[in-house]
């Protein structure tokens, strides 16, 4: 029987929860309790969850899986994982909590708010873990953690999760493909342990679908606290705006900060950013900033980071213009595209609702009644559209064999999963049996995705370890490092070209990376260079982490002498060992060309040529061009000469239909992927007789040559 709705139980003393003993010790470190804990008590005892914590107990007792449904702002993320320690406690079980969020920001905030509230510090009886970063000890009770490490936790050295007693799974309405891929897997785990409770908590959970999946669990709906919000006279309160990237964010804080001071408002409005990679100092500038009578108003910029997973106080205004950016992977092109759209019905509600979890509000739709009708009325789920590589690695290592028969709630498509087992075998990760090899076990202990794991393990064969661990800490950054203010364009395109590397972007971002560290990583040199500071903070952090991993596997760590004759080269070709799949060739083809790129040709990437229906000839239907952000693009060579292959990061699309480019170029040599990727140049051999013969042209003449056409044979025998 499902219990659809929970009413608030009459405040007798036997079912209200008992005050603590404020005057007496704190249980977990002895101390007696400060003042502030006694405050955040009595502002929890306020939340809407707190009425439910008796009725919360009977269903954990009873039931191996609950079903929460509350909205943001109603308690559960702090609360809930709280009385899952209590309840751990009673029994006198020494098993933690454990509690996913989907991103590392909201993780660190909600770690330390619990802390405030249990009276102890970060990182003792309540901590931490989010992907290169954590903040744990051998006495911790609650743990919280982003779905990713949850899962790497699961494909390492605890796969049936022996030491939590209860998990936590919060904001599962997101559907990430990481969330999916931890719920089937505790499936799993649940018919394992029948000791093991289970607690999906979401503020909008679709529960007809959810207790489907999870059958005979318990369903649970606490209603949290609304006000009226007019969806359209000077009133006081805070804005949020929803914008779709980080970029987009800071663009949008200058340009607001400038309109302030034109207005003579510069002193009335202060302007913060939100998005999801921002550091949680950062952060608690907008909680700890005051929001009084005679306060500035405070204007938050955000993604859609504060939909759902943060609780902001005072919000009186929304807007919303209802785009957010995605990554798409299209399993044909072997592409990551960065497409921005039309937010889902269900995500435009939980914008409108923030304006009304504290107070009244308005939120004002950039968009029609008609365009609202006609989105999609939930988003769908990250799994059908994203890069299945790392998680499909991580799944093999679980021991799930029949990767098209495991248990998830929407299944990907067969053909989706069988080019991320391609790609994995391409890699050299996984035989021809689908079984991990020696390679793709160390792949699988890298905290990076497989591509930038195998570059990695390649550059220390080249002897360029430092230089790429560089590099792939500064592409798992969230945003470029370059600043380009709308007033001071000129200025920092000159900043910009004293690391510029004739190569291109990749070894143009080592120099950085370089400088930066050379610098005494100084905030004030990255302002006098126009470059941004966080992004290099984040990865410094990176580098430091992956480099104490290697070190931890025994790997041996060289820096290669920039005076070196292979120097260049070998990083490109480290590079290239990894990311194959995303190499290009320019065409000249100016009937295919458009706009302002007419004089430059287009490229054409590998992989969209292998998936064309034309097997014999070159299809220019899939275009791209290189982004204007890339140094290639502003180059006097690139101009002249463009460079005829090319290794990209991303590709993006601003729009359907809309123009395509390549983001983060190198220039590379072709003859290069055979000696790096083998088998990849194999599957192009029998694939595309066209393409095989543009690279016959540059490869040697030589038994290498004759290594592929054998291996063709061998792997494409009907070719």
């Amino acid at each position: 029987m499902f219990l659809r709705s929970i009413r608030r139980r009459s405040s007798n003393q036997q079912n209200a929860p008992q005050l603590p003993n404020f005057n007496g010790p704190n249980p977990f470190t002895g101390r007696p309790f400060s003042a502030k804990y006694r405050e955040l008590y009595e502002e929890r005892m306020g939340l809407p969850i707190w009425q439910h914590k008796t009725a919360f107990f009977a269903a954990l007792e009873k039931y191996q899986c609950i079903l929460l449904e509350a909205e943001t702002g109603s308690g559960k993320t702090t609360q809930v994982p709280q009385w899952c320690m209590e309840w751990l406690r009673r029994k006198q079980l020494q098993s933690m909590v454990c509690c996913t969020q989907p991103r590392r920001l909201a993780t660190v905030n909600v770690a330390q708010r619990v802390a405030d509230e249990m009276d102890v510090p970060l990182g003792k009886e309540v901590g931490y873990s989010v992907r290169f970063e954590e903040a744990v000890s051998p006495g911790t009770l609650i743990k919280y953690c982003t779905d990713g490490v949850l899962l790497a936790e699961m494909s390492s050295r605890d796969t049936k999760l022996e030491r939590y007693g209860v998990i936590l799974l919060d904001e599962v309405h997101e559907r990430t493909m990481t969330t999916d891929v931890v719920m089937g897997l505790i499936k799993r785990i649940m018919r394992q342990r029948k000791d093991l409770r289970v607690v999906v908590m979401s503020a909008s959970l679709k529960t007809g679908k959810f207790a489907r999946y999870f059958s005979g669990c318990r369903i649970m709906q606490i209603p949290g606290r609304s006000y009226p919000v007019e969806i359209t006279k000077d009133e006081p309160g805070d804005i949020l705006i929803f914008l779709t990237g980080q970029e987009d964010v800071e663009i949008g804080c200058e340009m607001l900060e400038d309109e302030a001071k034109k207005c003579g408002a510069g002193r009335e409005l202060i302007v913060f950013p939100l998005y999801g990679s921002m550091q949680h100092d950062q952060y608690k500038l907008i909680k700890n900033t005051p929001f009084t009578a005679n306060s500035p108003r405070r204007c938050i910029v955000a993604t859609n980071v504060a939909e759902t997973s943060l609780t902001i106080e005072n919000l009186a205004f929304v807007i919303d213009p209802g785009f957010c950016k995605r990554k798409i992977y299209d399993p044909h092109k072997k592409l990551d595209m960065l497409l921005i759209q039309r937010v889902s019905r269900a995500s435009a509600l939980q914008r409108a609702g923030r304006a009304g979890r504290t107070r009244a509000g308005h939120c004002f739709r950039l968009y029609t009644e008609h365009n609202f009708t006609k989105m999609m009325e939930d988003v769908a789920p990250e799994i059908k559209h994203a890069n299945l590589d790392s998680v499909t690695l991580r799944l093999k290592k679980c021991g799930v064999d029949d990767i098209h028969g495991f248990d998830l709630m929407d299944v990907p498509s067969r053909e989706h999963i069988e080019h991320s087992l391609i790609l994995l075998a391409q890699l050299g990760a996984i035989d021809r049996r689908g079984h991990i090899t020696p390679l793709g076990e160390k792949i699988h202990r890298l905290p990076v995705d497989p591509p930038l794991a195998r570059m990695m393990l390649e550059s220390v064969k080249l002897h360029c370890s430092a230089e790429v661990i560089s590099i792939c800490a500064m592409l798992s950054a969230p945003n470029s490092c370059f600043v380009r203010p709308r007033k001071k364009q000129f200025e920092a395109d000159q900043a910009k070209a004293k690391f510029i590397d004739d190569t291109g972007d990749h070894l143009t971002l080592l120099r950085v990376f370089k400088a930066f560290i050379n610098n005494g990583r100084s905030k004030k040199w990255c302002h006098d260079n126009f470059l941004n500071f966080i992004t290099l903070k984040y990865a410094d952090d990176v580098y430091v982490q992956l480099m104490n991993v290697m070190h931890r596997l025994n790997f041996e760590l060289i820096s290669l002498d920039p005076s070196s004759s292979l120097y260049p080269t070998n990083i490109l070709k480290a590079l290239l060992s990894g990311t194959f799949m995303k190499l290009a060739f320019f065409c000249a083809d100016s009937i295919s060309v458009i706009n302002e790129s007419a004089q430059r040709g287009f490229y054409l990437t590998m992989e969209s040529q292998l998936n064309s229906k034309k097997r014999n000839i070159i299809c220019t239907a899939n275009s791209f061009s290189i982004h204007p952000s890339s140094v290639l693009f502003t180059s006097k060579l690139y101009v002249l000469s463009p460079p005829q292959w090319v290794l990209f990061n991303v590709a993006i699309k601003h729009r359907e239909g809309g123009r395509k480019y390549l983001q983060t170029v190198s220039n590379v040599q072709p003859e290069w992927l055979a000696q790096l990727a083998p088998t990849y140049r194999a599957h192009i051999s029998a694939k595309s007789a066209e393409l095989d013969k543009m690279l016959r042209e540059h490869e040697p003449r030589d038994t290498l040559a004759d290594k592929i056409r054998a291996l063709k044979l061998r792997l494409y025998p009907k070719n």
